[in-house]
């Protein structure tokens, strides 16, 4: 394939699917060549101004032509173009083809190591679904695990059952303390974990006894930080229902962030995730607060380097008539609008427009579906709210005209 580079002056890698890391594009770069391609997956992190992009999702086809024209008529663009891809391929170390190449090699020579995963159970009155949860935890076929278990303050038996449990097995460590919340639960088990990984379960879910396992060599191979899976919803008397997306991915960091944003795949839950402990430094949950996930996932995304996704329904969602998130959407939709303000000041903060625009258009969205969700005198604190997010943010300018209109005429609805 090599030789068959040297034949042409330009590649035209025209891809308007996900493109998970673009190894054509790595090596394009690195041999010199003008590349014409799309902003398709992480593509332009891999070529930045080493390559012509051509927006996918705006007159595709005409940009494309005119840019395949002008690079084959001026010899000098052309030259220009490929002197500034070898040398991004050969300055930025992550691209070197040639390193690339030796950590392909080593990761498909090496099996997974047996690293520590701390997996971290926050538990609350679920005396009844703990020892299945626990149960297809100890049973993992990946078996170096630390098992946290928090009991957030249990007015039933799921204190005592912890300690019960933690006798059976050496690898489960429990802690007790006063009812905080999830967030202060999940927080004191990140507190004290010590393994190299970290992986989250509500405590009334359960897993696929591979899940682990699973995770950690998709992890190996894609050489990610963070490795998601799919979900099902499962029920007492019902069949497990599927959720997620059942295309497999592979993203940088920042595209990552778009993907769970705008597809049923990584999805902003914490609990579908393996992710190196040390993305988890700096970053806690926010206590006293619901939508938790919204506020933290997000973040943990954008620090890292590669995400993966595995659309096997390995973990299992299970639903009960008292879950926290069903119901009582009055009471904390507040919550969810206020993790998503922090997120678009914390991606102008980046200086990331692109992330600022999706968590806009995300905010706009939610506050829509919250007034028509709810009927009570809140409708009109949303319809103040939803024009004041108008007038504050804007509407983004990467939409396209047909939504930019029906989100500017929705301000006329009538509470």
């Amino acid at each position: 394939m090599a030789k068959k580079y040297n034949e042409f002056d330009v590649v035209v890698m025209p891809t308007i699917d996900e493109e998970p890391f673009g190894l054509v594009a790595l090596e394009t770069i690195a041999k010199g060549m003008a590349l014409i391609t799309t902003n398709s997956g992480a593509i332009p992190e891999v070529v930045g101004e080493g390559a012509v992009i051509v927006d996918k999702n705006s007159d595709f086809i005409s940009n494309l032509a005119m840019q395949m024209e002008k690079l084959a008529v001026d010899s000098d663009y052309r030259n220009e173009l490929g002197k500034k891809a070898y040398s991004m391929a050969r300055r930025v170390v992550a691209f070197n083809i040639d390193n690339y190449y030796y950590r392909l090699v080593n990761i498909l020579d090496t099996k997974c190591s047996q690293n520590t995963i701390s997996v971290i159970v926050p538990v609350y009155n679920v005396q009844d679904q703990l020892k299945k949860c626990v149960d297809s935890l100890i049973n993992q076929s990946y078996t170096n695990l630390e098992i946290i278990l928090v009991d957030d303050g249990s007015t039933d038996n799921s204190g005592l059952m912890c300690d019960e449990l933690a006798g059976l097995d050496q690898r489960i460590r429990v802690i007790h303390q006063n009812n905080g919340g999830l967030s202060a639960a999940r927080n004191s088990g990140l507190d004290i974990a010590t393994g190299e990984y970290i992986f989250f379960v509500d405590s009334d879910d359960y897993l696929d006894l591979s899940t682990l396992e699973k995770l950690m060599n998709h992890m190996s191979r894609c050489n990610a930080d963070v490795v998601a899976c799919g979900f099902a919803y499962t029920y007492d008397e019902k069949t497990e229902s599927p959720f997620t997306n059942p295309s497999p991915g592979i993203w940088s960091g920042k595209e990552a962030v778009i993907q769970m944003m705008t597809n049923n795949n990584l999805c902003t839950t914490a609990w579908n995730k393996l992710y190196k402990a040390c993305l988890w430094k700096d970053i806690r949950f926010p206590k006293g607060r619901v939508h938790e996930d919204e506020a933290t996932t997000y973040k943990v995304l954008y620090a890292s380097n590669t995400v993966a996704y595995l659309p096997e329904c390995l973990y299992k969602y299970y639903q009960r008539e008292n879950t926290i998130m069903k119901g009582n959407l009055e009471k904390r939709y507040k919550d969810y609008l206020m993790a998503i303000e922090e997120r678009i000041q914390y991606f102008a903060g980046c200086s990331e427009q692109r992330l600022v625009d999706n968590s806009i258009l995300v905010l706009l969205e939610y506050t829509k579906y919250v007034y028509r969700s709810i009927q009570s005198k809140e409708r009109g604190c949303l319809k103040h709210q939803y024009n004041k997010y108008i007038k504050e943010y804007g509407i983004p300018k990467s939409i396209r005209a047909r939504k930019k209109i029906a989100l500017l005429v929705w301000k006329y609805v009538k509470a």
